[in-house]
Formats: structure tokens, C-alpha cells, sequence
């Protein structure tokens, strides 16, 4: 099997929002436009394209380098959790698309969030409204996704928002991951393609 581009950016697109997750989760901040970026995904249902679903393969360069810097010997701890996170994300879409009702349920808020034109960059109130979307409907199901952090932060009601809008644009990645053919056993297996491919796309961009 032949991993494509399309699928290399979905997956650094996982990845990025994971990091964004790991860097509120511990130090209660993160590049605030890329998180904004990856967030607003989740309302865009028109775009088929992850070129212009993400703005190309300069919005993902966070995510891109780390699949770049995936080679043996590379795993320490911090790449470790990020990677822990990822595969929890990929394992509740698939738990997402086997309960159509939750499924249901999140378009329809999501769609609703849509018509309410939320303007950028997001206010506390709008990470609010993609937190509470996350506890009605991701929040429901199991295993839960564990996010590990200081608790300070973690008690931070609008860090926790901002986490779980994360969770909520990474779920939405690792689905269009899925979708282009992504399978969570590539990440070991075809580990080099998503390598090169990444290296491509970022060599590109020089």
C-alpha cells in the first residue's frame, strides 16, 4: 500500500492538535492561531480536500515535522504521550462512526455552531460552546480520552475548553484520515512512507 499525501497531512493534522492539546495540558498555552486553525475544521462539511481543509502543508508544519522526526531512536517521553493521545483520538472515531446516534448528534451541533458565524480569533464564549459540543456528545462514549497535564491547568475551565475544541478538530482528522484509508497499524508499518512523505512536503515549502 501507497501512502498519498492527502492521507500524511490528515495524519499531521492529528498530530498537530494532539501537540496543541499536550502544551495546554501542561503549560495552560499554545499557539493560539494554529489551535484556532485546526478547531475550525470541525465546521467546515464542504471541503474534501485536505489541502484546503487545512490551508495547505504551511498550517501543518508542527504536525508534518513531527512524522518527519519519527525515525528510531526518536521516541522520548514527550512524542511518547503525543502519540498515546493520537491513537486514543483514532480509537473514539471509530467508536463514533459505530454510534450513529452520537454521530448524528455531534452534525447537528456542529452545524447549528456554523450558523451562528463565530468570527476569529474565537472568544471564551465560543471555546465554550465547542466544549460543551465535546461533553454531549465525544464525552459520552468509551474509553474515555485521558489527557495528561497540571492539574492547575487542568482545572482551568477555559484551558479545558480549549482541550477539549482540540479533541473534538483532532477526532475530526483521524476521521478523514480513516476515510482517505488511514489505518492505525500504518503508523508502524508504513512508518517511512509517512517519513518521506513528510519530508517532501516540507522541503517543498522551503
Amino acid at each position: 500500500m501507497k501512502v498519498n499525501n492527502a492521507q500524511t497531512m490528515c495524519l499531521a493534522a492529528t498530530l498537530q492538535c494532539c501537540i496543541s492539546i499536550q502544551r495546554l495540558a501542561r503549560h495552560g498555552a499554545t499557539d493560539e492561531n494554529m489551535l484556532t486553525r485546526m478547531v475550525a475544521t470541525v465546521l467546515d462539511f464542504s471541503t474534501v480536500e485536505p489541502e484546503k481543509l487545512y490551508g495547505g502543508a504551511q498550517t501543518l508544519k508542527t504536525g508534518l515535522k513531527f512524522i518527519q522526526d519519527s525515525g528510531p531512536g526518536q521516541m522520548d517521553s514527550d512524542r511518547v504521550e503525543v502519540l498515546s493521545l493520537t491513537n486514543a483520538v483514532q480509537q473514539i472515531q471509530k467508536v463514533l462512526v459505530n454510534t450513529p446516534v452520537i454521530q448524528n448528534s455531534l452534525g447537528e451541533k456542529l452545524n447549528y455552531l456554523h450558523s451562528q458565524e463565530l468570527g476569529f480569533p474565537y472568544s471564551n464564549d465560543s471555546w465554550e460552546k465547542f466544549n460543551q459540543i465535546y461533553i454531549k456528545t465525544l464525552g459520552t462514549l468509551e474509553p474515555k480520552i485521558i489527557v495528561k497535564g497540571e492539574q492547575n491547568w487542568l482545572q482551568n475551565p477555559l484551558t479545558v475548553a480549549k482541550i477539549r475544541s482540540g479533541l473534538l478538530a483532532a477526532v475530526r482528522s483521524a476521521y478523514f484520515w480513516n476515510s482517505l484509508g488511514g489505518k492505525r497499524w500504518h503508523l508502524l508499518l508504513l512508518r517511512k512512507q509517512y517519513i518521506n512523505n513528510a519530508r517532501t512536503l516540507l522541503t517543498n515549502l522551503a
